[in-house]
């Protein structure tokens, strides 16, 4: 694998210590440019990753007095300190870079290689200095922070536990988080007031170690240790596969331990999960940790710390071959066949080979290094769901933070993410060392799942897992029927083992490689459905459970009988693969679904959204509303304007409100023979509410800043559903247009809806392709907000990257016009801080000088 980027300085800095980041703001106060690369999320790893808070004499003299808290460095406090003073000094810094080599220049100075999410990222510099954690060997600790709930005082607990050099570092971490519960356990026996807190990254005072393989073959390889690469390692090993998992961090669990989030949010709880969940409360029982109520479960919330023990516990028991510190950057192929990957860390670089390898990097890295069609977002650009750098409101407290967006496979947008993160949230003890993603590539398998399949239980043969979930986006989607006012259910949904397998940019599957978690093949807005921990642990059971056995067979998982697998995945897990609906078709037969059924089922009261339902409520049937806008129009078309004509002859001239829907659903599928209806609706909408704008009557429940679970007042919907048809009036969209200009905009308010009711004009159209709307987008697009929302000073604000975000939707609807100015403003947009914005304003402007700026076809 080639460099993919270059970087120019004269000082490379690495290894992540606090003498590291003074020589570098020595460095730059002398006027020299420098680069300091570190593989953590913060500075100074000598500090945060062990927990080294306690209060030293070299310390207190760096440090300023406001960072001191009952004796120990504050811990957010001392990070932000940090990162503010390189930015001052102009030091620069980069998140997420391991070493993997250096050598000479060819004309002059020093190349250096780094691994990162992206693959390999390259310096160029002329002096590399290079700082370690200091080595110590023999007696350690281990620590985690804990909480005197009567008193409210934080303190470091730290228990002594013998470093084993002939273990390697995964068990002798383990070893000391025995230690460290066994501790807190004798501690709470004193103090019943104790809670125990967030624990150490790593173990020692400085010490390093690192775990050099022996081996470089195993049955199975699986590059990542988050929700679903531990559950893969652990039922890969115990079906008796030689398994080797690489975490480049130093614990398992991902998003649910060091992302924070250890609350678990809607997912089936199969057996694979179950125990897990047993395990884990054992423990905390045992110790009294404090637990939050759950919605579904007692397990529902749990402690991080005690979650990742019990998966590292489990793993090296069942035999899996545990790698910390190290991260697969590349592939080995033969063909299209993909037999290992190449890693990098503290272990230096290593290359292993495998039958069979699962990429669970949550972000599709090994499929996309081994050549793999993918999708980055949507698609159409880079907008995805919002990441999170978790905010700790103490030891152990935490609050959802997913909230603005990052391209994590570059280096330098990463740390911009997590700097503007840490300076984000009010009263935050800690942020998390680990940007938990929602979203970023996926790959394009032989299936791509989208929401026809969510909305219609749809079941495969090769179906290996069940997964339950609300539609819950966290950012920006795209699915017209959404866009229309109508919103997935909240329901159980099926994963083919297909779309788990990549395909290959030049055809054909690539062979040996599965994708677990987060990356598999679906389109952006269907991906909500596919995203919850206890699901994505359960896939990644599932799969190292076919992983094994096809080990043992000698051949591809998908070689293996389909009825064998599908009894094999019941009888480990409880999983049976059946869902509560299937859809309907005519009692004579045929290919085509049942749409006059679906037509004569639909009612006034018919739901269009489940935002209001409870969170333990499932939708069991499929709504007649949805099987029609999910069906093909030349089908589906006939069937609604059968049953309106038969409503309309009817004596009473039928039920208004069944009416209204079917006549919607008409205008949906591309019939405008109800426009005028439809818009003369809309008219006394507006002008009931005048000179405000109608607010959103229905729930806003989990909806956060906008835009956000395709949350919109109603009369939004109704104005993007005209854009279906030919020959509306502009009136309604004129009306709107001079309320927005006179009333306060207020972004934050989610009932009032601002940010939709100027998105609903780029939508109308990109769609219509309407040149009227040329005039109004230019003007909005000169609203001050904008200019506001564009300036360095205020890029902290979540509201920034919302308005970038709208602006650049008015700008890219301009060019696909034919405006000037639409090109113009993506050309500026195409130089903001957020990576994500920037290539997609890239991306608009080369699909209008391509002609590729197509918006007819319904997006799902």
């Amino acid at each position: 694998m080639s460099v993919n980027r270059w970087r120019e300085t004269t000082y490379l800095i690495t290894g992540n210590t606090l003498e590291a980041v003074k020589r570098s703001v020595y460095l730059a106060q002398q006027g020299k440019t420098v680069l300091l690369a570190v593989e953590e999320t913060f500075l100074a790893a000598d500090i945060g990753s062990f927990l080294n808070c306690e209060s030293r004499t070299e310390w207190r003299a760096f440090f300023p007095d406001s960072l001191w808290e009952n004796g120990y460095l504050h811990p957010d406090g001392y990070k932000k300190y940090l990162e503010q003073l390189c930015r001052e000094q102009g030091a620069a810094f980069l998140y997420g870079l391991y070493f993997v080599d250096a050598v000479p220049a060819k004309k002059e100075g020093i190349e250096v290689r780094f691994a990162s999410k992206g693959g390999l990222y390259g310096v160029r510099c002329q002096y590399h200095e290079v700082y370690g954690l200091a080595k110590d060997s023999g007696k350690t600790a281990y620590a985690a922070w804990i909480t005197d709930e009567t008193t409210g005082e934080n303190r470091i607990l730290k228990a002594p536990f013998l470093w084993n050099p002939a273990k390697t570092e995964a068990e002798n971490l383990l070893a000391g988080r025995r230690e460290l519960l066994q501790a807190f356990g004798r501690s709470k026996a004193e103090n019943p007031a104790l809670n125990l807190g967030r624990f150490a990254l790593r173990a020692g005072d400085g010490f390093l170690a690192s775990t050099k393989l022996t081996r470089t073959h195993f049955d199975v390889i699986i590059a990542g240790g988050g929700t679903a690469g531990a559950m893969a390692a652990l039922y890969a090993a115990r079906g008796g596969a030689e398994t080797v998992l690489i975490e480049p961090q130093y614990d398992l669990g991902g998003t649910s331990t060091l992302g924070g989030v250890s609350t678990y949010w809607f997912g089936n709880r199969y057996r694979d999960v179950e125990e897990i969940d047993r395990e884990t409360d054992r423990i905390e029982r045992k110790l009294g940790i404090r637990r939050g109520p759950g919605l579904w479960s007692e397990h529902d919330d749990f402690h991080a710390g005690v979650r990742g023990y019990v998966l590292l516990k489990l793993c090296l028991d069942a035999g899996v071959v545990v790698v910390f510190g190290q991260i697969a950057y590349d592939v080995v192929k033969e063909g299209k066949r993909v037999c290992g990957v190449k890693t990098a860390g503290h272990a230096g670089k290593q290359t292993l080979c495998g039958a069979l390898v699962i990429d669970a990097t949550g972000d599709g890295d090994l499929a996309y290094y081994a050549g793999a069609k993918t999708v980055y977002g949507s698609g159409r650009d880079c907008f995805t769901y919002w990441a999170s750098l978790a905010q700790y409101t103490g030891t152990d407290g935490y609050r959802n933070n997913f909230s603005s967006m990052v391209m994590a496979a570059d280096p330098e947008d990463m740390t911009r993410f997590t700097v503007l993160g840490r300076l984000r949230g009010e009263g935050t003890f800690d942020h998390g060392a680990y940007v938990s993603m929602r979203e970023s590539r996926h790959i394009i398998g032989e299936k791509v799942i989208d929401l026809r399949d969510l909305c219609m239980f749809r079941t495969y043969d090769d179906g290996i897992c069940t997964f339950f979930s609300n539609y819950d986006p966290k950012g920006k989607l795209d699915a017209d029927m959404v866009y229309c006012g109508y919103l997935p259910p909240q329901v159980k949904m099926q994963l083919p083992l297909r779309a788990l397998i990549p395909m290959h940019l030049e055809g054909g599957v690539l062979e040996g490689l599965y994708v677990a978690g987060k990356a598999v093949s679906a389109t952006h807005n269907a991906f909500p459905g596919l995203r919850m921990q206890p699901d994505l642990m359960h896939q990644g059971a599932v799969l190292g459970l076919l992983a094994a056995r096809a080990v043992f067979e000698g051949c591809l998982i998908e070689e293996l009988s389909t009825p064998q697998r599908r009894e094999w995945i019941r009888a480990a897990t409880g999983d049976k693969l059946t869902l509560p609906a299937k859809l309907r078709y005519p009692c004579d037969g045929g290919d085509n679904p049942d749409f006059t059924f679906y037509a004569e089922q639909v009612t006034g009261d018919s739901r269009t959204h489940w935002i209001d339902v409870p969170f333990t409520y499932e939708e069991t049937e499929i709504s007649p509303l949805l099987a029609l806008a999910c069906g093909d129009s030349d089908r589906v078309l006939p069937c609604i304007r059968k049953r309106i004509q038969e409503l309309e002859e009817e004596e009473n001239g039928g039920d208004c409100g069944t009416l209204e829907a079917l006549k919607r659903m008409a205008l949906f599928h591309g019939c405008g023979d109800d426009m005028e209806e439809i818009q003369q609706a809309i008219m006394r909408k507006i002008k009931e509410t005048a000179p405000c704008l109608p607010v959103r009557e229905g729930s806003v429940m989990c909806a956060q800043l906008l835009p956000d679970h395709g949350v919109m007042p109603e009369l939004v919907y109704d104005l993007n559903l005209l854009s279906w048809g030919t020959g509306f009036s502009m009136e309604p969209f004129c009306l709107v247009f001079e309320a927005l200009k006179k009333e306060e905009r207020d972004y934050m308010d989610i009932r009032k809806g601002t940010y939709s009711y100027l998105e609903c004009f780029a939508y109308a159209a990109e769609r219509s392709g309407r040149t009227e709307f040329i005039p109004l987008l230019r003007e909005l697009a000169e609203l001050p907000e904008f200019e506001e929302a564009l300036r360095e000073e205020n890029q902290v604000s979540l509201l920034a990257e919302r308005l970038q975000t709208l602006l650049l939707l008015l700008y890219r609807a301009l060019a696909g016009l034919g405006a000037e100015e639409g090109i113009k403003g993506l050309k500026q947009l195409s130089t903001v801080r957020c990576l994500a914005i920037r290539k997609s304003a890239e991306m608009g402007r080369k699909a209008v000088e391509e002609g590729s700026f197509d918006r007819t076809e319904k997006t799902w």
